[in-house]
């Protein structure tokens, strides 16, 4: 095998390692590999299944925009649509402030909010590095 493709699964996570392996494989070099190389994470959430069509709406382009490792849309309004409780967790709002951050969520969401009374918004940054 001369250029295996090794893939770790992680929740919401695909992480890919190519190396030269030897002429006799033993996948056991790869951890230490994981360790030392620069890895390109791609960070996939999907919608939950039991989002209203609104619910689904500003989840999509929140997850297109800040491209969150977590996020939780959630009508408080009993159903009417004029209220959403939003929870972000991004790597973009790392070194901003809260404000900052919650401000970067108003952008993405400014056409939308017109139409609301109003909008919780809770963002922090995933702890770890993951």
């Amino acid at each position: 095998m001369n250029n295996p493709l090794h893939t770790l699964r992680l929740p919401s996570t695909i992480l890919r390692i190519t190396y030269n392996a030897p002429k006799t494989y033993n996948p056991t070099p790869i951890r230490p590999l994981l360790r030392q190389l620069t890895t390109t994470r791609t960070l996939r959430i999907e919608a939950p299944p039991y989002l209203n069509d609104a619910e689904r709406q500003i989840f999509d382009k929140l997850s297109q925009s800040l491209k969150p490792s977590r996020l939780d849309v959630q009508d408080i309004s009993g159903g009417c649509g004029s209220m959403y409780g939003l929870d972000i967790e991004s790597e973009m709002f790392k070194g901003l402030s809260v404000v900052k951050q919650h401000k970067m969520v108003n952008e993405v969401l400014k056409e939308d909010v017109k139409g609301w009374h109003g909008v919780q918004v809770k963002t922090r940054v995933p702890q770890g590095g993951e």
